[in-house]
């Protein structure tokens, strides 16, 4: 292997920092970018063992290249050396959350309170929400697995034992019986060798178990050997944390907990929904106690039939072996034999940090949380969350979810131009990459831009991202673009049996189904409802669900629909659009040709299908003012009206809205000769 001083590529190594059983980091110097990297290199030792580790080695390289978010240390690039391989990525100047635990690395050694825990779990959970959204379990959280900077910004680190979940394919380190994980942070689908069963939920259960030793000083189901660690995760409960240390938030303590059920159905529904609650927790005024109060044993087992557990950990030695090894990017060597390394898989004593005055001013981490805690009901709310967020990201511009969340509320506040900037900073930031790339792409798409504008973002999710939800939602759009409707309603349905959350793939279903015929108003309906309840402040389900009201004659609905969407952007011209359509239905022509005046107001030059909007409301206006004695007013209006809806004809329209306006325009023209 290479020392000190030589060189790999462009790469100087400087000095070892860590080494495990897959092999040795190093920090070095890229002197193409003036900055330090650390360098992965794979050892191996026999021709199975380096072909098995060389696979896990590549595995890692590839999944965690996928994956770009502030607390997930990104991936540069994989050199290949003759039968060596090395992995270039992000060099952390930290220690791993053990160590950290403790003060190291910390001003003073001061060791954290409550709510800076909470704040670095948080943290980790959105890292794995991001992780879990490209379809990454990882399978292996641990607090050797994750690394605390000098400013509590915390990183998931060591995606080897990670697998692409969609796909749920058993490979060289996965395969039946062979438990992966560490004993003491894995759930018990991962301890009953059950990989087809494990996913997103049990990345959740092995952060809570961080977030019980963080708060307890020992791990959960902490016992004296593998085969007692495996029994307790699989049929005991941990002992309430309020138990060893009274002083732990009953708040906190149920977020752990929940985190920490044996059934995944119970646990929280997704790392996301586990970083809110985090996000939501206020700390008590209280100080921790100092360390020193005795830990308790596990709590009582359940009675389960002692003869099941060795059939679960049959090999258990090679859990060890296969989820073991510790490489931590710190800025000095700890080689894995020293008890420094030993103690990042054995429990830590029963002793608990003290508390510490909080920092001289919030971070940027605590700004977000802040932004995040705040009421989301209106404009003057949204106003205020977007002034913390600026706070945000002047202190820490790398911070992603910042800038990200902010483009969000910029959004619903229709100040377009600086949301699409706001996103364009969470993609270079390292921020939830995907979704800021679709929403930049929506925004361009969706304010009558010319669509190639959005074409760049959803290209490159087809391309960054090929596997994601929001892959298939760029598909989706793309397709609407070029008029394949039942291509993109396809794609969305896809994305709703892999999820229930994305307000996109429910909003867009429902257009494609309402707009273009291919399906009924009811179904276009249940869709754009069920956006709604994700995200009620998107103005265009609003709007839409508007129209497929409309079209089932259910005015008074349709039309609250409407008014909502335009309260929500007043800019939408084709919520007016729908609301005239509305009016006119209901016999209320002045206000229905005042309804299609704003859409040619906010729309700039009007449309084909605005100005036919326009003519049956000129037609509704015309007859009015006809039958009130006003004929040479109502001539005017209906010469108006021809020429919106001839113009409509000119553009060669189909279907069903096609024939309307044919047989609209054959009225107004008998009217004409009639007056």
């Amino acid at each position: 292997m290479a020392g000190s001083g030589s060189r790999i590529g462009r790469y100087r190594l400087e000095s070892e920092v860590g080494r495990g059983g897959m092999g040795i980091v190093w920090k070095a110097h890229d002197p193409s970018l003036d900055r330090h990297v650390a360098i992965k290199q794979l050892r191996s030792d026999g021709p199975q063992q380096a072909q098995d580790v060389r696979a896990r080695f590549l595995r890692e390289a590839r999944l965690a290249a996928r994956l770009r978010h502030p607390n997930i240390t990104a991936v540069h690039e994989v050199i290949e050396r003759g039968t060596t391989l090395i992995l270039v990525m992000d060099f952390i100047d930290g220690v791993p959350l053990g160590d950290w635990l403790q003060g190291k690395g910390r001003p003073a050694r001061a060791k954290p309170t409550y709510e800076q825990v909470s704040r670095v779990i948080e943290a980790c959970a959105r890292a794995l929400a991001a992780a879990h959204a490209e379809n990454v379990v990882h399978r292996d959280v641990k607090p050797a697995n994750i690394l605390v900077d000098r400013a509590d910004h915390p990183y998931l680190t060591d995606f080897g034992l990670a697998r692409d979940h969609e796909f749920n394919n058993p490979d060289i380190a996965s395969r039946s019986g062979i438990l992966l994980g560490t004993p003491l942070y894995m759930s018990p689908e991962q301890a009953e060798g059950k990989h087809r069963g494990v996913g997103p939920l049990s990345d959740v259960f092995s952060l809570g178990a961080v977030l019980y030793t963080a708060l307890a000083g020992v791990a959960p189901f902490a016992a004296d050997s593998i085969y007692g660690i495996i029994e307790r995760i699989l049929f005991q409960e941990p002992v309430p944390l309020s138990q060893i240390d009274p002083m732990v938030p009953p708040d906190l303590e149920a977020i752990c907990l929940k985190a920490l059920a044996k059934d995944p159905a119970a646990r929280h529904p997704s790392a996301l929904a586990m970083a809110e609650a985090l996000a939501r927790f206020a700390p008590p005024v209280a100080p921790r106690p100092a360390s020193g109060i005795r830990r308790k044993r596990p709590g009582a087992a359940r009675k389960q039939p002692r003869w099941i557990v060795p059939a679960t950990i049959a090999g258990a030695v090679a859990i060890v072996a296969a989820g073991g090894w510790w490489i931590s990017t710190r800025g000095r060597t700890t080689p894995a034999s020293t008890p420094a390394a030993a103690a990042q898989t054995t429990p830590a004593p029963a002793q608990l940090p003290v508390v510490v005055p909080p920092p001289a001013g919030p971070t940027a981490a605590d700004l977000l949380a802040e932004a995040r805690r705040r009421p989301m009901e209106d404009a003057a709310a949204w106003e205020k969350s977007v002034a913390l967020l600026d706070r945000a990201v002047k202190l820490d511009a790398r911070c992603g979810d910042a800038w990200y969340e902010r483009g969000v509320l910029l959004e619903r506040l229709r100040r377009c131009p600086e949301a699409i900037e706001s996103y364009g900073k969470a993609i270079d930031a390292g921020g939830p990459v995907a979704r800021a790339r679709f929403a930049r792409a929506a925004i361009r798409a969706d304010n009558d831009v010319d669509f190639e504008a959005a074409r760049p973002d959803l290209e490159a999710l087809l391309m960054d991202f090929p596997d994601s939800d929001f892959a298939l939602l760029a598909k989706a759009r793309i397709a609407m673009d070029r008029q394949d409707f039942q291509a993109a309603l396809k794609a969305c349905e896809a994305v709703i049996a892999r999820t229930k959350t994305l307000d996109e793939a429910y909003g867009m279903a429902g257009c494609c189904c309402q707009q273009h015929s291919i399906d009924t108003a009811e179904r276009s309906e249940a869709f754009l409802s069920k956006a709604i309840e994700l995200n009620p402040w998107r103005s265009q389900w609003w709007g839409s669900r508007g129209a497929a009201r409309y079209e089932q004659k259910r005015y008074d609905p349709a039309l609250a629909d409407c008014e909502k969407a335009i309260a929500l952007a007043p800019h939408l011209g084709w919520a007016y659009e729908v609301k005239g359509a509305i009016l006119g239905a209901l016999g209320r022509c002045q206000a229905s040709l005042e309804a299609f005046e704003a859409a040619v107001v906010r729309k700039g030059p009007p449309t084909a299908r605005v100005r036919f909007g326009r003519s049956l409301a000129l037609a509704g206006c015309a007859q009015a003012l006809y039958d009130g004695g006003k004929k040479d007013e109502a001539k005017k209006m209906l010469a108006t009206a021809i020429t919106d809806v001839e113009f409509f004809l000119g553009t060669s329209p189909k279907g069903s809205m096609a024939d309307y306006a044919k047989r609209h325009a054959a009225r107004l023209h008998e009217l004409s000769a009639k007056w």
